[in-house]
């Protein structure tokens, strides 16, 4: 499970993140990793009670659903799948793009096509075979991809001016309130990705014990990592004016084969990445369909594996298209906006969960209740400042959502249950 959080969070970001919260925030932005951690902590924390109190896969979606009604959580259903799909879309992209890096002609035409079959089919037969599998495969990735990150940043930071990272007052007033609030937003694209962990709750042993120690030791790692490649950009020469700080800290350190170091950790990052979301967004479908808010075929179980296998396949294929044509573009444009709705949903289900569900045992978060309405207050404070393209993206993702809704209504009241529990 922590391992899994570490994917769900770390993909492409800390390839490209650290030299824009250097352009927002200046010497600050390592403070601001660190708090933008803090704030995450609180969001995690009520992800870490609501999560604990459920048996079933689905996430956020089978949480707003539970404690606010099917159409809410028909809402946080769309939002949670279209966002998680583009993200793993825009990964596979990333992963070609730096593979081309490597070898030029994997990057474009049939080559890349090619690139683009196998990392999806290998990941989708891992997760057709059993969750197991995936499991596995996505625990080895997440040493794989934390490691090289951890190597550059610690060396940079011990060979480098590491005491240039340290900001002053002055210089954390300096950027101003509209600055810090652009880097928050940025930032909760960077810790993004826990709720896409809880996904697959329904395969989890003990999940009263395993999710808020997931989350707990999966966002440690994630912090100390963004801390110290952010120390290291700060503190390397010439980086603010790079679309590829990781690239050039390692280029100032270890030369060429830096620079070979990072296109590979990139390529590991993401495939990461993906690894996690082939895991546990196609058990987000699976729910959907369970409950008759998706087409019933999503629903169906292996007769062997026990794995939901056409969520897993079409999933993949639909990864495949949208990396294959380049609309990732769009996913980044919808991403931040998206995870802020799907995280208020479920930082919103805190004290309605505890008043009207009390059958549900589960860990509860110490002060849980003040916590859900700090996170709700971010939240909230945080999507008012989204950008007019992506407050466009949101509307129609609403209505498309209000329409899955509200014909699968009547279907959905005559349907039973799917009786096969997951695996």
């Amino acid at each position: 499970m922590t391992a899994l959080v570490v994917n769900a969070i770390i993909g492409a970001a800390p390839f490209g993140v650290p030299s824009e919260l250097l352009k927002l925030l200046g010497s600050a932005s390592t403070l601001g990793v660190v708090l933008g951690g803090v704030a995450t902590a609180i969001v995690i924390a009520c992800f870490a009670e609501v999560a604990s109190k459920f048996t079933e896969p689905g996430g956020a979606y089978i949480y707003a659903r539970t404690v606010f009604g099917r159409f809410a959580g028909v809402q946080v259903g769309w939002f949670s799948w279209l966002t998680r799909m583009s993200s793993a879309a825009a990964s596979a992209t990333i992963f070609i793009s730096y593979l081309g890096g490597l070898v030029p002609s994997l990057e474009f035409g049939a080559g890349r096509l090619v690139v683009l079959t196998a990392v999806l089919g290998m990941l989708a037969l891992a997760n057709y075979v059993g969750v197991r599998s995936g499991a596995n495969v996505s625990s080895v990735v997440a040493v794989a991809k934390v490691a090289p990150l951890l190597v550059i940043g610690i060396y940079a930071v011990m060979h480098g001016s590491w005491s240039s990272s340290i900001p002053q007052a002055r210089e954390v007033a300096e950027p101003g309130l509209r600055n810090w609030f652009e880097a928050f937003l940025i930032m909760s694209f960077m810790y993004g990705g826990c709720d896409t962990a809880m996904m697959p709750l329904g395969e989890v042993k003990e999940p009263r014990r395993t999710v808020p120690l997931g989350l707990a030791g999966g966002l440690l790692v994630c912090i100390v990592v963004f801390t110290v490649v952010q120390m290291a950009v700060v503190g390397t020469a010439g980086v603010e004016t790079s679309t590829r700080p990781l690239a050039q800290v390692a280029w100032v350190y270890f030369g060429a084969a830096g620079a070979v170091l990072v296109s590979v950790a990139a390529m590991v990052s993401t495939y990461g990445h993906l690894s996690a979301n082939t895991l546990s967004v196609p058990r987000l479908t699976y729910a959907l369909a369970e409950q008759g808010d998706f087409p019933r075929f999503f629903a169906r179980m292996h007769p062997r594996f026990q794995t939901p296998h056409v969520s897993v396949i079409i999933f993949a294929l639909l990864v495949w298209v949208i990396a294959a044509t380049g609309t990732f573009r769009f996913a980044v444009a919808l991403s931040v906006g998206a995870r802020l709705i799907t995280y208020l949903s479920t930082c919103a289900a805190v004290i309605p969960l505890r008043r009207s569900h009390p059958q549900r045992k589960g860990f509860e978060v110490p002060f849980a209740p003040a916590l859900s309405i700090v996170a709700c207050v971010m939240s909230l404070a945080l999507i008012t400042r989204v950008h007019q393209r992506e407050a466009i993206a949101l509307a129609i993702t609403m209505l498309v959502a209000t329409a899955s809704w509200w014909f699968t209504r009547n279907k959905a009241q005559k349907r039973e249950p799917v009786e096969t529990s997951v695996r």
